[in-house]
Order: structure tokens, then sequence, then C-alpha cells
């Protein structure tokens, strides 16, 4: 019984932290936080314990395979990822398995308080102005055991989970019998309801739209906004964590409450950057200095919202995203990002539903597209992906245009792959 009145708690924790937190009181917190961390993780992680009286820039930065690779020296329980995925429903730790979009999965604990105080803090962003409202939510989800940590759930919040490895139309039969008010689901999931709206197969009415797992592409964004009337939020939410939330203005801020970001940029002119992340508020499992396999764009100008936390103005997608081309000018390589292509291909939206492209070498992409009319289709492609070469000055590519077969929503959908690894290690 006391689980529900401590999520309580950190959402409303959440909730008037928003209020008064400054830039300054929000670093000087996370210097604490740090230090903390530290000293513990010192103590009680097998891998940190020769890292006694250390600054945090003296951690190695690790990433998801490496924390895989040695996962019982990376955990104060000390156990085996093995052991981790036959916990079950243990009533001291959660466990968190990644979906496996960029090599194999991974695996994160919690303890039951730490995923408890995670879970308040997410609620208090996705809801600022509902907190008292009771509302219905419905989330859609691909993972074994869903992030969002529902059976801690209080009674202003009615949760219906729709596991996405079920049938689609008895889904949609539960959805339509529960008519939610907050809609929370992948981007291609979220475009699979939008059309079923449109053309009058279901009838929702939800004030509030919430898209995660995936990226939001203009194409994507348009199509659910002229169903559903509504403005889309983003979740950052994933196995490690939940690393940020839109705000009102559609500003994401990431979740500096919970992780301290540094920034490792990718471009010469910073404005795209790998998060390095810190945990905060963990100690059975911490993440220290953990390279994520995102790229992120900042935001140069504050948001009006006045949140001080670290503000980007979208996700580009994965470090496997990025395409590279033989440059004109010289023999080197040029890199174009998936937020480049979409924004580029945002033009298409009249002739093309759905597109991938998947890049075979440097002088082959082959371009699935899904479209009524495909030879035009085709040619509005064609016409705008010569634009790019044109305004990137690269070598063009020879282009296969293929249909793109029906996606299965139970699978993370990339809009662009880089298929050949060794030409261009990222």
């Amino acid at each position: 019984m006391w689980q529900p009145w401590e999520v309580w708690y950190h959402q409303l924790k959440g909730h008037y932290k928003s209020w008064y937190q400054s830039a300054a009181g929000l670093r000087t917190y996370q210097r604490r936080k740090i230090n903390k961390l530290l000293e513990h993780t010192s103590c009680h992680i097998r891998f940190y314990q020769s890292y006694k009286r250390a600054t945090l820039y003296d951690y190695p930065i690790i990433d998801k395979s490496f924390v895989q690779e040695h996962f019982p020296y990376l955990n104060q329980a000390k156990l085996t990822s093995m052991q981790a995925t036959q916990i079950g429903h243990n009533q001291a730790i959660e466990v968190h398995q990644s979906l496996g979009t960029a090599g194999l999965p991974g695996i994160y604990l919690y303890s039951t308080y730490e995923k408890i105080a995670s879970f308040g803090n997410v609620l208090s962003k996705m809801f600022p102005k509902l907190f008292w409202k009771n509302k219905k939510i419905a989330a859609f989800h691909l993972s074994t055991e869903p992030y969002l940590a529902t059976k801690f759930s209080t009674r202003k919040m009615n949760w219906l989970l729709l596991d996405l490895h079920r049938s689609f139309s008895d889904l949609i039969n539960e959805l339509q019998r529960f008519q939610p008010e907050v809609l929370v689901g992948s981007v291609q999931t979220l475009c699979e309801l939008a059309k079923l709206q449109l053309s009058g197969k279901i009838s929702l009415r939800c004030y509030h739209i919430i898209a995660t797992a995936e990226v939001l592409t203009p194409l994507a964004e348009n199509l659910i906004k002229s169903a559903f009337q509504q403005e889309i939020h983003q979740l950052y939410q994933c196995a490690e964590g939940s690393l940020g939330m839109t705000c009102k203005y559609g500003t994401m801020h990431l979740n500096e409450d919970e992780f301290y970001i540094e920034k490792e940029w990718i471009d010469h002119k910073r404005q795209r950057f790998v998060p390095v992340i810190t945990t905060l508020k963990r100690t059975l499992h911490p993440l220290i200095r953990y390279r994520m396999e995102d790229i992120l764009v900042l935001r140069n100008s504050p948001c009006l919202c006045g949140n001080p936390a670290l503000a980007v103005d979208k996700i580009v997608g994965r470090c496997e995203d990025v395409l590279y081309f033989k440059q004109r000018v010289n023999s080197g390589l040029k890199p174009i990002y998936a937020d480049t292509l979409n924004q580029v291909l945002g033009e298409v939206a009249p002739f093309v539903h759905q597109y991938q492209i998947l890049q075979h070498s440097m002088r082959h992409l082959e371009v699935k597209i899904k479209a009524d009319d495909f030879a035009l289709a085709e040619n509005a492609m064609s016409k705008q992906l010569q634009k790019l070469w044109e305004l990137e000055i690269v070598e063009p590519p020879q282009l296969e245009f293929v249909r793109l077969e029906p996606t299965r929503l139970d699978q993370m959908f990339r809009t662009t792959k880089r298929l050949e690894k060794t030409a261009v290690p990222f």
C-alpha cells in the first residue's frame, strides 16, 4: 500500500520543483549528488573500487557493450546478466531490458525505491498541469516489462497497457472500449492509429498524445496531428531511464534531476552531440559516464517555460543512422544526418506515406516507399534527394527504389540505416 503514496510524493516533489528550481540551484544539486554517488560506488561497486577520491572526469567513459560484458562488477547485488533476466517479479529489484535496436539488448537494474522515484518524476513531467485530474491512460509497449511502472500507479490514474506483441486488432478493440484521454505509444503505432482515426474505423478523443521509442519525423508528426487535432509531445524513454520530456511549448528538456549529462560533440558547429550520462539517484546499478547511442541537437535559445534543464531541439536518431558519402571537392567523407534527410524529404508528404533509406555503400542507396502512386512517389523522392546531393556537395549514389513492405509494430522502425559498418566507423 505504501508504494502508490511514494509515487504520489515523488510526483508532487517533481511538480513543485519545476516552479522554483534555478540554473544555479540545479548545478549545485547535481554536484552534491555526484559527490555522494562517487563516494558510494567507490566503496560498493567492485569495478570502481580503485577510483577512491577520483573526480568524475577521472572515471572512464563506458557504453552498453561494456556494461553487459562487466555486468556483475557494475551492480551492487553482484548479479550476472543471466541471473538478472531470471529475477521475475522480485519485490526488491526491477529489471529493464532494452529492445536491441542497436546491437545486443542491454540489461539495467533498479531498486524498487529507485523505480518508484523515477516513475513519480516522469509523471510530474508528463502531466504538469493535470496533476489532480483523474486520467485514463493507454500505453502501447514493446518490451516484455514496460518501462512505465504502472503497477506503482495512484488512484488518480487508470492505465491500460497494450502489448504490441499481441494481435493489433485485439488491441484496437480494447482501446475503443477504454476510450483513453491520454495516449502513449511509439511513433509508428501512433501513425497506424492516426490512419484508422482519419478513415473513421476508430473514434478516439484524446487530449494528450505522447510519442516515444522512435524518432518523430515531420511526416509522422503531421499525420498524427491531423488525425487527433493535438500537439504531439515526446517522451525520451529507454531502458537506461527516462531522459527527457517535452514541455507545453514543445521543447524537449533533458531530465537533469536524475542525470548529469556531458555532451560529446560530433559536428564542428557544436550543434549535434551524443549524451554521456551519469545517474544521480541510482546506487544498485549506477551508470557513470555512460555513452548513449543517440544523437541530439542542442537548442541555442532558452525555452519560454523557464525550465533550466538542458533543452534540445530534436532527437535525431541513432549513431548508426548517420549516412556517409564521398565529397566532390576532396577525398573526404561527408556525414548526412537523419534529421537533414527527414527535413528535405518532408516535402514529399503529399505523395509518400512512409519511407526508409538503407545505405548499402556510399554508392548505393535502397529507398523503400509506401505510397498510393509508386511512380509519382519515386519521382518526388528522386528530385528531393538530388537537391540534397547538390546542397551537401557529395557524389550522388545510385538509387534503388522498392516498395516498403508492411512494418511490424512490435519492432522499432528507423527511417535511415547504414548497413555498411566497416567502411565508415562512427
